[in-house]
């Protein structure tokens, strides 16, 4: 096939052959076989507004491509690309190096403010009164970089001149955190993690994942069940530390994620008993996330209160791992099952997943819905009125095209077209009147008796902890997999870990 290169791209008006079948950019596929799989973007050609004075600024070098001061902002330059250090540093040369209009990263030690003298950057943001003097097109740049980092869309117009630089860059990033607090937006991935979509990214919602994503996933986690079946262990994270933060008790995902780590060849910390912690002296939870950080390489945190693992992240320069946050979400859970589906089923498309129980206040099942969604199923829940799968959960699935449907009670019909029975308990953490839990605590009770009515090949899953929803002699049924379950959860940690710390 022949075609011509698109205006505005580094090809324009050339002629091409061949066919393009895949297109990524900034490590994730925006177009795959003829379809646009990215969501829309939105921007503006500012080149003729680069307004980068004669000697003022060049690039700078940095010592190490890890961590980046502020995520988003570009991480290091080669050598070879840059002219010396220490010398008299024109536009020509600049844009010969970088390429016309490519801002210098903030932090940047600028001597002089305008006599070309280029020094190392320093490992830290200089003082708020004694920052450099940049142009007004960086400064727009950075509040560009920023907002894009949390995802965000900034209005500023990149030619309006900044009086302030340190007054503008405070401003800025005030802007993004108070807008970013009040949205489901998500940030992006920090720098420094390698490439793929998942490095360097804060997994702290389902709604982050695409199926493409997912796939990917659960490929590096088949591969990681494979090598501990065989050899128990892969030091491919070897010297990286994981610190967990737990605020709600946790049996399984808190130990899941230390196997994982340890398997790997990782080493783990844990915040330990809050009451032990400057916490409890009142420290906030954001400077006790920014101390964890120095210690770490990435950070597992639960937490009562919804959005607050999110909020977490906004000050936090490693990657953050949601493990659940009050009746939210619990996103690495819902991996979990899916990956546990798929392998006890061969697939997930055409199957119909039932959810029986508090579905409500049942963060697991809230994650689990939305993940599927992205598949060709049926979705079917089962509870009392009060205990209902909240109506965003429900919009959300339906905008996708998901067969939906609700029960008060688990009918014969609904248990016999079940590929897939997701058991969750009454929360009693989660009630404030102890009657009320009390009188709904055993309003589905699954035995023997019910699974005569089902498949033989339907499966039985359930998050854990059980009070009284399974019964004990369900565990004998081999359609009953949810002990398998928790084995799954450490397989798909060990490739999530591995992933987000760019080693897979």
């Amino acid at each position: 096939k022949e075609w011509t290169g698109e205006d505005g791209s580094i090809i324009a008006g050339v002629p091409c052959r061949g066919l393009v079948r895949r297109v990524v950019l900034r490590g994730e596929i925006a177009f795959l076989d003829g379809e646009v799989v990215s969501e829309q973007g939105s921007g503006k050609d500012l080149r003729h507004l680069v307004a980068v004075e004669e000697g003022l600024v060049a690039p700078v070098l940095r010592s190490t491509p890890n961590t980046p001061l502020v995520a988003g902002l570009p991480s290091t330059y080669e050598m070879d690309d840059l002219p010396p250090l220490n010398q008299q540093t024109s536009k020509k040369d600049l844009d010969s190096a970088t390429g016309n209009g490519i801002p210098i990263p903030v932090g940047a030690n600028v001597a002089g403010g305008g006599s070309g003298i280029i020094e190392p950057l320093s490992t830290s943001f200089p003082p708020i009164g004694s920052m450099p003097r940049y142009s007004s097109y960086i400064l727009s740049s950075f509040k560009k970089d920023a907002a894009k980092q949390w995802g965000l869309e900034d209005g500023t117009d990149a030619s309006t001149e900044i009086q302030s630089p340190a007054t503008a860059a405070a401003a800025a990033a005030a802007a993004v955190e108070a807008e970013f607090a009040k949205t489901d937006r998500l940030p992006g991935p920090l720098v420094g993690y390698g490439e793929g979509w998942w490095a360097g990214r804060h997994i702290l919602s389902v709604k982050q994942f695409s199926r493409h994503e997912l796939h990917r996933l659960f490929g590096v986690a088949s591969e990681m069940r494979q090598i501990i079946n065989r050899v128990g262990h892969y030091d491919l994270l070897k010297g990286k530390i994981m610190a967990t933060m737990f605020f709600e008790p946790s049996t399984r995902t808190h130990n899941s994620y230390q196997s994982a780590m340890l398997r790997l060849g990782g080493s783990v910390i844990s915040l330990g008993d809050i009451q032990n912690t400057s916490m409890s002296k009142g420290e906030t939870l954001e400077d006790t996330v920014r101390t964890m950080q120095c210690y770490s390489d990435v950070i597992v945190m639960r937490h009562p209160q919804v959005g607050a693992v999110k909020d977490a992240a906004m000050y936090c320069s490693k990657p953050v791992i949601n493990a659940g946050d009050g009746i939210g979400e619990h996103p690495t859970q819902a991996l979990l099952d899916a990956f546990t589906i798929r392998e006890e089923l061969g697939t997930v498309n055409g199957l119909t997943i039932t959810f029986v129980g508090d579905l409500k206040n049942g963060r697991t099942v809230h994650s689990l819905a939305r993940v599927l969604s992205l598949y060709n199923v049926k979705l079917r829940y089962v509870s009392p009125d009060s205990l209902r799968m909240p109506a965003e959960v429900l919009e959300e699935c339906a905008s996708r095209g998901v067969d939906q449907r609700e029960f008060k009670l688990l009918e014969e019909s609904v248990i016999r077209e079940t590929d897939v029975l997701y058991v969750t308990r009454v929360q009693k953490e989660r009630f404030a009147n102890k009657e009320e839990y009390e009188s709904l605590k055993s309003a589905y009770i699954i035995s023997p008796k019910t699974l005569t009515r089902a498949k033989n090949t339907m499966i039985v899953m359930h998050p854990l902890p059980r009070v009284t929803e399974i019964t004990k002699d369900v565990d004998s049924d081999p359609r009953a997999v949810y002990f398998r379950q928790m084995e799954y959860g450490v397989y798909v940690r060990m490739a999530l870990l591995a992933m987000v710390l760019g080693k897979a």
